[in-house]
């Protein structure tokens, strides 16, 4: 993102549209889809409101930073989903936020049930690609062109 915004790289994928971003690039038309939900075991109730419940994130994703933006106090940051999962499972973390598409491949993965688990939508944020505006500026009509090729490659 950074060679982006210094017009060092013509644009960067996957990304959710953002302000930061929006300051020096243009995003596509989205194609990924994003959901991000809390989740949380089946059998128990947990607050994902409250800045003190035992959080669990994929460390260096987006979901980290809005948990660190929210002053989310008692978070594990973990380096892949499969860890999330085992610690959510155990009671190390009460709750864990994460892409939705992610986390069901790490249950498929694992060989654990879905219906373990309480899912509750946090947000849609789908993903596209952010071109650099100094690029689209010596580029014009890279963007409507980029757009207009998604449907057939979806």
């Amino acid at each position: 993102q950074k060679e982006v915004a210094d017009g060092a790289a013509a644009g960067f994928f996957a990304a959710s549209k953002s302000p930061d971003r929006d300051a020096f690039a243009d995003m596509s038309q989205a194609f990924i889809p994003q959901v991000w939900r809390w989740y949380t075991m089946a059998d128990k109730t947990v607050d994902v409101t409250a800045k003190t419940t035992k959080m669990g994130v994929l460390a260096g994703s987006s979901m980290e930073k809005w948990l660190d933006d929210n002053a989310y106090t008692a978070t594990q940051k973990l380096q892949n989903t499969d860890a999330l999962v085992k610690m959510l499972q155990t009671g190390r973390v009460e709750a864990v936020l994460a892409n939705e598409i992610v986390f069901k491949e790490a249950l498929v993965a694992g060989g654990v049930a879905e219906a373990s688990f309480k899912a509750t939508q946090h947000s849609d944020r789908p993903l596209g690609v952010y071109f650099g505006k100094s690029f689209l500026a010596s580029h014009p009509g890279f963007l409507d062109a980029f757009n207009g090729q998604i449907k057939s490659c979806q």
